[in-house]
């Protein structure tokens, strides 16, 4: 039998022989009474349809003989009348760790029966995930007893909607239901100024933001797939937009660069009671996340008097108090990134039980020393690596492995209750949407099982078959080849060939980051993926969207290569003193423009795919910028 493929790894996994085959209106059956394990089972049914063309029937009995050929999906502790087989097959969940027993689940898979047992719906829900993932498109599932359960409670991702690109509805929940079929668990959408208020409507105006009716659908469907939807509303720092709204610019720690919310400033409580009020009840979830973070200019301005009487750090603790206060007054208990007060340890053991630490960094073997402190203050944590897409045309899939790989298993070890990977949208949120999958599938991975035993061809392959239904691999391979082997683990973002994209033309401080060795290596390295996106698109997938966005960034990368090298005549040629380019240069030059043209047309196509306009001004702007650079070497 062949291996199968699995994301995450399961805790344990024993494959037997032969398959169950599914057949025609075969039962996937529950027990009388059952409400939510429905979602786990019409969670298989519409897989199998979808998957192997076998419409199955979900139905609740309340026996079972005279059915033998059957699926189960069945509640230890509750179900044993129905089926006595249920206690002896649930028996290892008692060993669970408690904190995640009601997400475990016991999986039996034999020629003339699946049995699917669990504590909880949510334990079901995750063995319907393991089973879709187990069914092949010959309608076989493999035989296998697995027993599993995930290392940390808390799975999440957060997802920036604040930096000028909003999804649509549409594109949200097919990434909900992905995420919650790799058994993610959390789900944020980072806000700074994203959001439609009632009470101050200039703020999130014209930015596509999103509804309190938008919440409350999203958090629904959530539901559904047992996701927990937090709420999420940036409460101090990271305020330029609200800042500089004239009604607003007085509320800032500094006027000359608005960055902060004054603290000292009892506006500032009011106008958060306000945002509050709106946004926060939106939410079903307990938590919610009010950021608090790079707070870079308090006690630089307005503050300064007070810091210097009690500290930087005590002013920030002040803030953190009052806006705790507000959160409990709109029954939410808040989580906050944890970079400002860990700069100011003699603070930590002020900080509020109740709060959860939000540990956060991107860079491997960096900040590590975090955890320990953490622990030692006795402050519940999550840790939040990051997908390493941002600022980047295609992630940094080896950076976001070990970033994730590394923070995953120091924070289980410290005591951390949850991983939330983190996906940013810095400089205009100009990545594509599908940079990022690679970086979601090894979070939930490393989530469930840190540091899983596994090499990256084989994660590539299962990742492939996991997200995107690709039995050979191949999507896997796009990712991997365009993705790694960057010269610096963390390449700083004035770094990447993304500053080169974007930079004045001609280039020059930044072609010093893009050595003619190395563009040869990425051109050669383009083409061949080029050729793998020519081979997946020709033999019919349903992931066109995907495979446009990955064309458009081998073309950007190509664009690279000849304006780098473009850049390096015309400079070559000022050096010498000469003015005007030569008929062959200019040609060059027309091409390029004509080409930068077409994918700034490109570039807004895919953008409004899967988003909605939000502020896409702000990179086709830089579009047109750099045209007229074109433009004006061809005078």
């Amino acid at each position: 039998m062949p291996k199968v493929k699995l994301l995450p790894v399961p805790k344990s996994l024993r494959q037997g022989e032969g398959t169950f085959r599914l057949e025609e209106n075969l039962p996937i059956l529950i027990a009388p009474g059952s409400d939510k394990e429905v979602n786990a089972a019409w969670s298989f049914a519409v897989e199998a349809e979808a998957k192997a063309g076998v419409a199955l029937a979900v139905e609740r009995h309340g026996k079972l003989d005279g059915i033998r050929r059957r699926i189960l999906f069945l509640v230890a502790g509750r179900d044993e009348a129905l089926y006595p087989k249920l206690r002896a097959l649930a028996k290892p969940l008692a060993k669970v760790p408690e904190a995640v027993r009601a997400q475990a689940y016991v999986l039996h898979v034999a020629k003339d029966e699946v049995v699917a047992a669990a504590t909880s719906p949510q334990g079901l829900y995750y063995a319907a995930q393991t089973l879709r993932q187990l069914l092949t498109s010959s309608a076989a599932i493999p035989c296998v007893r697995i027993v599993d359960w995930p290392s940390y409670p808390n799975r999440g991702v957060m997802l920036d909607i604040s930096r000028f690109k909003v999804p649509t509805l549409e594109r949200l929940f097919a990434l909900i239901e992905r995420l919650a079929s790799l058994k993610i668990n959390v789900f944020q959408l980072y806000t700074e100024h994203t959001f439609v208020f009632r009470r101050h409507p200039l703020i999130g105006k014209d930015c596509g933001s999103v509804s309190a009716e938008d919440i409350i659908q999203l958090d629904h469907f959530c539901k559904e797939h047992f996701i927990d939807l937090n709420a999420n509303l940036q409460s101090f720092g990271h305020h330029a937009h609200i800042l500089s709204i004239p009604e607003y610019s007085g509320l800032a720690e500094q006027t000359e660069r608005p960055w902060t919310f004054c603290p000292g400033d009892p506006r500032t409580y009011r106008l958060l009671d306000d945002l509050y009020a709106e946004c926060l009840p939106a939410y079903s979830s307990k938590l919610f996340n009010a950021s608090c973070d790079e707070t870079w200019d308090l006690g630089k301005g307005r503050s300064r008097k007070r810091a210097e009487q009690i500290g930087v750090g005590r002013v920030y603790l002040e803030h953190i108090k009052k806006i705790n206060r507000l959160a409990h007054k709109y029954g939410k208990r808040m989580m906050i990134w944890a970079d400002i007060i860990l700069k100011h340890p003699e603070c930590l053991p002020d900080v509020p039980k109740d709060i959860l630490l939000l540990e956060w960094y991107y860079i491997p073997g960096a900040q590590l020393s975090s955890f320990e402190k953490l622990e030692r203050a006795g402050i519940e944590f999550w840790t939040c690596p990051g997908v390493s897409a941002w600022t980047r045309i295609f992630a940094n899939v080896e950076n976001a492995c070990r970033n994730i790989t590394e923070r995953a298993v120091l924070g289980l070890k410290h005591g951390a209750t949850g991983l939330l990977n983190t996906d940013w949208g810095d400089h205009g949120h100009a990545q594509m949407p599908s940079a990022s999958y690679h970086g979601y599938a090894w979070g939930a991975e490393q989530a469930w099982t840190p540091n899983a035993a596994t090499s990256r061809p084989d994660f590539a392959r299962r990742f492939a078959w996991a997200w995107f239904g690709d039995d050979s691999g191949r999507f896997g391979q796009l990712y991997d080849m365009t993705g790694l082997r960057t010269p610096d683990p963390w390449d700083p973002p004035d770094r990447r060939p993304f500053r080169v994209y974007w930079d004045k033309f001609p280039c020059t401080d930044s072609l010093q980051f893009v050595p003619p060795e190395r563009m040869d290596e990425i051109t050669a390295r383009m083409r061949k993926a080029l050729d793998l996106v020519t081979e997946l698109a020709s033999g019919g997938t349903e992931h066109g969207q995907v495979l446009r966005e990955f064309l458009f960034g081998i073309s950007q990368m190509l664009f690279v290569a000849r304006k780098a090298a473009l850049s390096r005549e015309i400079n070559a040629l000022r050096e010498r003193g000469t003015r005007h380019l030569p008929a062959a240069l200019k040609k060059q030059v027309r091409e390029l423009l004509d080409e930068w043209n077409r994918q700034r047309g490109e570039f807004e196509d895919l953008w409004m795919a899967t988003s909605r306009r939000s502020e896409i001004g702000y990179r086709l702007g830089l579009y047109k910028k750099r045209a007229a650079d074109y433009r004006r070497m061809l005078k």
